[in-house]
């Protein structure tokens, strides 16, 4: 009987598709079936503020295929990664997304 072993591959084409002054939207495609090694059970979410030490974690369902990171600073850039993983553990990162929180808009037209 062959082991178990974590997924083999990364989530694929991870892109940012929107994002305002305080978060950030994503989207990725499933990684393929054949480098799940097993049942898939989700995706980890991994981001950071550049030049910041520590990853934060979000974790969404395998059937989900894009996820929005909330409560973001504004103007500020962040390291993001995604990952899958299955009843063995975690796999690979997808290549790492930098991406640049908007600034506010000041709208007082005074």
């Amino acid at each position: 009987m062959p082991s178990i072993l974590v997924p083999s591959s990364p989530p694929l084409d991870v892109e940012n598709i929107s994002r305002s002054f305080d978060e950030i939207q994503l989207r990725w495609k499933t990684i393929p079936l054949d480098e799940v090694n097993g049942i898939l059970l989700g995706y980890y979410i991994r981001y950071r503020l550049t030049g910041s030490g520590s990853w934060k974690r979000n974790r969404v369902p395998p059937f989900v295929l894009e996820t929005t990171i909330p409560n973001l600073s504004e103007n500020s850039v962040y390291e993001i990664k995604v990952s899958g993983y299955n009843s063995k553990g975690e796999g690979p990162f997808s290549p790492m997304l930098i991406v640049k929180t908007d600034g506010k808009v000041d709208l007082d037209c005074s």
